[in-house]
C-alpha cells in the first residue's frame, strides 16, 4: 500500500492569500509557464484550475479534468491511499504529499510526486489546495531497476552462501575460521573429525598457537596418540571480524611414512657400507694375504733357480706388487677405516693424498671452519659423493687441479666441487649408477640435495647440501 511521505513543516502554518482577479490572472500566466503540473482545488477537493503542462501531460482539456477529477486517472493500487490522504489533508487544512501512478490519455502509466498546500482568503477562510506534481517516472524506474538488481544480487549471494556451505561441509579436508588468537569461530564436519570434537565443541576450541599466514604444522594429542596436522592459512573477514580461514590436513600417516623412509634409507646406507667394509676386509685379508704368499714363493723360487731366472721372476714380482697395490687401494676405497675412526676431515685428506698420487690432479681443500664429526650416515654420504665426483674429474674433465670446499652451519653440511675442465650438458648424461644420478640418489636418501652446474668448455660445479638435523 502506498503510504504518505508527508512530515509537518513550519510552512503548514502559513496562509497563502490570493488577491483579486488580476492577481489570479498573473498566477495563471505564471503557472502556464512552469514545466511541471500545477493544480488548484476548491475546499471540497474539486479541480478548479490546472496549468498547460497538466493538460499536455495527461492529453486532456481543463473541462475534461473538471468533469471526472482525479479518480479515473489514478492507478487502482494507489487510488485508495491517495484519496484517503488527500481527504485527510483537506479536513485538517494541512499540506499533502504522496507518490502515485497515473494514466495518460494514450494509456501510458506514469509516476508523479504530488504535493499540495492549503490556501486561504484575505479573511482567513479556507479556500482550497494548490499543488504541484512533477513527473518522477524515470526516477521510479531507476529505483525499480536498482531494487531488482539488489534482489538479484541478494539471491546470488544466498546461492553463493548455500553453495559455499555445501562445498565446505562436504570437503574431505578440514576447514576452520579462527580469530587472531587461534580460537575457532567456525568449523566444518571434516575439521570436527580431525579434532575428534562435535561441531558445537569445536566452536571456541583453541588451536594451541596463534593463527598465521602460510603453512605450519602442529601436533595434537588425540585418542592416546600424537597426530600431525598441517595448517594452511589465509586472511578473511568473518562476520565483520578479522581472522584466518585455515585448511587442515591430517598428515600423520605421511609423516610416519617419511620417518619410515628415512629410517630405511639410513639402514640401506649402513647396510651398503657394512657390505663394502666386509668386501674390503676380504680383499685385504684373503686376496692380499694370497698375493703376499705368492710374492714370498717367488722370492724362494728366485733364490733356488739362480741368476738366470732373475729377469722373468722380476716381471712376475712387479705384476704381483701392482696387483697388491690395486687390491689395497680397492680395499681402502670400499670402506676406509680412517673415516670411522677419525671422521670426515682426516678421511678426505688421506683420500686426496692418494688421489693426487694416483691421478696427478691436485686437490685444493678449503674448510671454513674446520668440520667436525657428524652422524655416520652423513659422513659416509659426503665421502662417497666427493669420491665419485673426483673420480669423474679424473675420467672426463682433463684438468690438473680441482677445488674442494666443505663447511657447515647449525642445520646443514655444504659441499662444493669445482673444476675448469671440459664440462658437459647435465641433461644429456645417462642415469647409470655411480654417475650424477647416483650422487643425487645418495643425497636424497639422507634428505639432502645435489645440483650439477656445467656446460661444454666452461667446467663443472657440483653443489651438495646434507641435513645435520635428524641424523
Amino acid at each position: 500500500m502506498l503510504v504518505s511521505k508527508y512530515k509537518p513543516s513550519k510552512r503548514s502554518k502559513n496562509k497563502i492569500a490570493l488577491k483579486p482577479k488580476e492577481t489570479e490572472d498573473r498566477f495563471r500566466i505564471m503557472a502556464d509557464g512552469i514545466s511541471f503540473i500545477i493544480w488548484v482545488t476548491d475546499p471540497d477537493g474539486r479541480i478548479k484550475f490546472v496549468n498547460r503542462t497538466y493538460c499536455e501531460f495527461f492529453g486532456i482539456t481543463l473541462e475534461e479534468v473538471q468533469e471526472f477529477g482525479w479518480h479515473p486517472l489514478l492507478h487502482p493500487k494507489d487510488s485508495e491511499a491517495y484519496i484517503g490522504d488527500y481527504k485527510k489533508a483537506l479536513q485538517e487544512r494541512k499540506p499533502f504529499h504522496v507518490e502515485a501512478r497515473v494514466r495518460r490519455a494514450d494509456g501510458e502509466w506514469r509516476w508523479i510526486d504530488s504535493s499540495a498546500e492549503p490556501f486561504f482568503s484575505q479573511s482567513g477562510e479556507f479556500s482550497g489546495m494548490v499543488g504541484s506534481s512533477p513527473d518522477i517516472t524515470e526516477r521510479k524506474e531507476m529505483e525499480l531497476r536498482i531494487q531488482r538488481l539488489l534482489e538479484k544480487r541478494s539471491k546470488q549471494l544466498q546461492d553463493y552462501q548455500t553453495n559455499f556451505a555445501l562445498l565446505v561441509n562436504t570437503m574431505a579436508e578440514g576447514i576452520v575460521v579462527v580469530d587472531n588468537n587461534g580460537c575457532v569461530l567456525f568449523g566444518n564436519p571434516a575439521a570436527s573429525a580431525i579434532f575428534n570434537l562435535t561441531q558445537n565443541e569445536l566452536a571456541g576450541y583453541h588451536l594451541g598457537i596463534p593463527a598465521s599466514l602460510g603453512i605450519t604444522e602442529i601436533e595434537l594429542p588425540i585418542e592416546r596418540q600424537i597426530n600431525t596436522i598441517e595448517l594452511n592459512s589465509v586472511e578473511v573477514i568473518w562476520h565483520g571480524q578479522q581472522g584466518y580461514l585455515v585448511t587442515l590436513r591430517d598428515i600423520t600417516r605421511r609423516k610416519r611414512a617419511e620417518q619410515m623412509v628415512t629410517m630405511l634409507s639410513h639402514r640401506l646406507v649402513e647396510s651398503q657400507e657394512k657390505e663394502r667394509q666386509e668386501i674390503g676386509h676380504e680383499l685385504h685379508d684373503e686376496v692380499g694375504g694370497s698375493l703376499t704368499a705368492v710374492k714370498m714363493a717367488l722370492g724362494r723360487a728366485k733364490r733356488k733357480l739362480g741368476h738366470n731366472s732373475d729377469l722373468e721372476l722380476k716381471r712376475i714380482e712387479d705384476i704381483v706388487d701392482e696387483t697388491m697395490d690395486t687390491v689395497s687401494t680397492l680395499s681402502q676405497n670400499m670402506r676406509p677405516d680412517i673415516l670411522s675412526d677419525f671422521g670426515l676431515t682426516e678421511a678426505l685428506e688421506w683420500y686426496f693424498e692418494r688421489y693426487t698420487r694416483r691421478t696427478g690432479i691436485n686437490v685444493h681443500f678449503k674448510q671454513k671452519p674446520a668440520i667436525k664429526r657428524y652422524a655416520g650416515t652423513i659422513e659416509t654420504t659426503a665421502y662417497r659423493i666427493i669420491q665419485e665426483a673426483l673420480t669423474n674429474v679424473a675420467r672426463y674433465a682433463g684438468v690438473k687441479e680441482v677445488t674442494m670446499g666443505v663447511h657447515d652451519d647449525s642445520e646443514k653440511l655444504y659441499i662444493q666441487i669445482e673444476d675448469r675442465g671440459r664440462g658437459f650438458v647435465p641433461q644429456k648424461v645417462g642415469e647409470a649408477p655411480g654417475g650424477i644420478s647416483g650422487m643425487q640418489d645418495r643425497a636424497f636418501l639422507v634428505g639432502g640435495e645435489l645440483i650439477v652446474d656445467s656446460s661444454p668448455g666452461k667446467g663443472t660445479r657440483i653443489s651438495c647440501e646434507l641435513p645435520l638435523i635428524g641424523h
